[in-house]
């Protein structure tokens, strides 16, 4: 669910619970989703355009993914390249 904070940022509740509480709900008019090729835009610039990789681009980076159909081709091809990113970012960390 999505909903709005005091802030008035949008925010992603977890998955199958009801927030605390609930500021005010989005109409769908408010609700923007975002195209394949924005979420691969964003998501290759998210990639390229970071000066360090770490949690919060890989987080980001997720919820672009989540952004697509679970059932979309770039889903699973991006998916797996942020695993392969991912990857060679926790090997390089450890050295």
């Amino acid at each position: 669910m999505r909903f709005m904070d005091l802030r008035g940022e949008l925010r992603q509740g977890p998955p199958n619970q009801t927030p605390l509480y609930l500021i005010r709900a989005l109409t769908p008019q408010e609700v923007k989703l975002l195209t394949e090729a924005e979420v691969q835009r964003s998501f290759k610039n998210l990639l390229t355009r970071s000066t360090t990789l770490d949690d919060e681009v890989f987080n980001k980076a997720d919820a672009l993914l989540e952004e697509l159909r679970p059932e979309s081709p770039l889903r699973h091809r991006l998916s797996i390249e942020l695993e392969e990113i991912r990857k060679a970012y926790l090997a390089s960390s450890n050295n």
